[in-house]
């Protein structure tokens, strides 16, 4: 499966290549659309393990000088000193306006890369190859990079920066660990409360869920196919989220979010951001988008796909999440912006100061959630 990602600013469109053993063609589709100078595949350290050579093999033989660097793994590593360290060594390496960096990895790899390529000779080309469910139905698409700044909070200096293709090999979630697994079924579930088709994908994802936690080949791609049409009709309509729709895509991230950077990121981003949506559940109904029913189905379904630690939640307060979402990057001066789910389906919207109890009283119900 091929979709064709278009940005009506980019002088070219994109092709997002869905298929196993995809990759296998990487290094002739560089040699033949890109003509790269030179080739930095930047590649996270986990995968480097599994697949840094048969990476740098498929670009070799497509006669691609390569250099390879490793990419520590974790969120800690999305940084901007990262980015610093990254960026001197591609100097050094004589990467040039004409070179391309390859990114091989999961979601931190992949925005890390794609900042560096954003700002390397004020843009390079890129390639993504991610190699996590998470990073496949989310966050290779789109063109948002970053890194964490500081005190800021989460990808708070960034970048929009589409790349030049993106190669989604299923072969590599064979050796994905469990935990990792459902972090991208915790952001594939957040599709089913916002895609624009009138509760199909939710119909479909509750029917498969079985197939999904199993990872039946046939299902899973059909599961990134579904993702990834889903973005793209977010990302291209609404490209630097200038006009709210983009923003949809968030649900459960404001309080995902805050809830990783009070615990230092200790907490893994699927398993915040389920928790986020069940938080962002509670709340809806509380003021009337939802009712009690599809609230409790919301969160039944969010804990079965992608649990969170109750233990590490019950550590923050209320107040302290709160504090937290005030520096939100989809907030407006100090007005709090948030995405809720509504009835029916596939309708969820923006809430701009939500009344300040019954928000608290949501993250409250949250910290009690069981998961």
């Amino acid at each position: 499966m091929i979709l064709e990602a278009l940005y009506p600013r980019q002088a070219h469109s994109h092709p997002v290549l869905i298929a196993q053993g995809c990759i296998d063609r990487l290094g002739s589709w560089v040699a033949e659309n890109l003509k790269p100078s030179k080739v930095l595949l930047l590649v996270d350290q986990n995968v480097s393990e599994h697949y840094g050579e048969m990476l740098v093999k498929t670009l070799h033989q497509a006669g691609l000088e390569t250099i390879s660097k490793t990419v520590a793994s974790g969120e800690v590593a999305k940084s901007w000193s990262t980015a610093t360290t990254l960026l001197t060594y591609s100097l050094e390496q004589g990467l040039d306006r004409h070179s391309v960096i390859v990114a091989a990895g999961g979601g931190v790899t992949g925005d890390l890369a794609a900042f560096v390529a954003s700002l390397h000779h004020r843009g390079i080309a890129l390639v993504q190859v991610p190699t996590t469910l998470l990073a496949m139905v989310d966050s290779s698409i789109g063109g948002k990079t970053g890194v964490n700044f500081g005190a800021s909070g989460k990808n708070t200096v960034g970048s929009f920066y589409q790349p030049r293709a993106v190669f989604q090999d299923q072969d590599f979630l064979t050796t994905l660990p469990d935990s990792q697994w459902r972090n991208g079924l915790a952001e594939a579930f957040k599709y089913t409360l916002i895609a624009e088709d009138g509760g199909l994908f939710w119909n479909w994802l509750g029917a498969h869920q079985a197939a999904l936690l199993s990872r039946d080949p046939v299902t899973v791609q059909a599961l990134l196919v579904h993702c990834v049409s889903t973005k793209l009709a977010f990302t291209m309509a609404d490209e630097f989220e200038a006009g709210g729709r983009r923003a949809l895509l968030n649900l459960g991230h404001s309080f995902g979010h805050a809830l990783e950077k009070l615990l230092c990121f200790e907490i893994a981003h699927g398993q915040a951001v389920s928790w986020g949506i069940s938080v962002a559940a509670s709340l809806s109904a509380s003021i009337g988008l939802i009712g009690g029913d599809l609230r409790d189905e919301i969160q039944s379904r969010a804990a079965a796909l992608c649990p969170w630690p109750i233990a590490s939640i019950a550590k923050i307060s209320a107040l302290e999440i709160r504090a937290a979402m005030s520096g939100d990057k989809k907030n407006r001066g100090k007005s709090l912006r948030l995405v809720l789910p509504t009835e029916p389906l596939s309708k969820s919207i923006l809430v701009q100061d939500p009344d300040e109890l019954l928000l608290l009283a949501a993250i409250q119900t949250g910290l009690g959630l069981e998961s």
